[in-house]
C-alpha cells in the first residue's frame, strides 16, 4: 500500500506520477483491473486500447521536459538570490584554499594544517571563474590557474589593542552561615531553629 501510494502521488517537478512516467499510464486498483480486463476480453481488441496511451504519452514528453527545466531555473533563481559572486582584478591579493590529507604513516592530521595559504597575486583572468596566480615576490611567474571557489579575498588581520589589560575584579563567595551556640542550653542553633 505504501509503494502504491508513492508511485501514484503526483510529483511537483514533473507534474505527473512516477507510475505514469515509467509505464505511460496511471496505476489501477484491483477493481479497475478486473473491470478493464473484462472489457478488453469482451472487445477482443488490445492494440486499439494501447495506442491512445502511447500517442498521449509522446505528446506529453516535451511538456514534461519543459516543466523540469522551468523548475530547475526556479531553483537556480532561489539559490542565486543569496549568492554573492566575487570578481577579482589583476593585482588583487587572495588566499588559496588548501585540501591537505591525513597520513597515518607520517603521523599527520589534516585538522592541524592551515586551511588557506597566501597571499597570492592575481595576474590575469582566464575566464569569469578562473584566475592565474603568482607569488607577490615574483609576479611574472605564474604558479597556476585556480577556480574562484578556491579563492578568498586577502584581508589584513585587525590591529591589536595596545592598551594594558585590566584584570577583572573578583567578587568573593557569599559568606557561610554557621550555627550559633545557645548560652543557656549549650546547644547549637541553626538560623531556622534549634538542631
Amino acid at each position: 500500500m505504501i509503494r502504491f501510494a508513492m508511485n501514484t502521488s503526483r510529483c511537483d517537478t514533473t507534474g505527473h506520477t512516477a507510475a505514469y512516467l515509467q509505464f505511460g499510464r496511471e496505476l489501477r486498483t484491483t477493481d479497475d483491473v478486473n473491470h478493464d480486463l473484462r472489457s478488453l476480453i469482451e472487445n477482443d481488441n488490445f492494440v486499439a486500447e494501447i495506442t491512445p496511451y502511447l500517442k498521449h504519452f509522446v505528446r506529453l514528453t516535451p511538456q514534461i521536459r519543459e516543466r523540469v527545466e522551468q523548475k530547475q531555473d526556479q531553483r537556480k533563481k532561489y539559490f542565486d538570490k543569496n549568492r554573492r559572486p566575487i570578481y577579482y582584478q589583476p593585482g588583487d591579493k587572495v588566499w588559496v584554499t588548501l585540501y591537505p590529507k591525513s597520513s597515518r604513516s607520517d603521523k599527520r592530521s589534516k585538522k592541524f594544517y592551515p586551511k588557506r595559504e597566501g597571499p597570492y597575486l592575481v595576474v590575469t583572468n582566464r575566464s569569469p571563474t578562473t584566475y592565474d596566480l603568482s607569488d607577490p615576490s615574483t609576479p611574472d611567474q605564474v604558479l597556476g590557474t585556480y577556480h574562484t571557489n578556491m579563492l578568498k579575498p586577502y584581508e589584513l588581520p585587525p590591529e591589536k589593542n595596545t592598551s594594558p589589560v585590566v584584570p577583572i575584579k573578583r567578587r568573593g563567595r557569599p559568606r557561610k552561615h554557621f550555627p550559633k551556640a545557645d548560652s543557656s542550653s549549650g546547644r547549637l542553633q541553626s538560623p531556622r531553629g534549634s538542631l
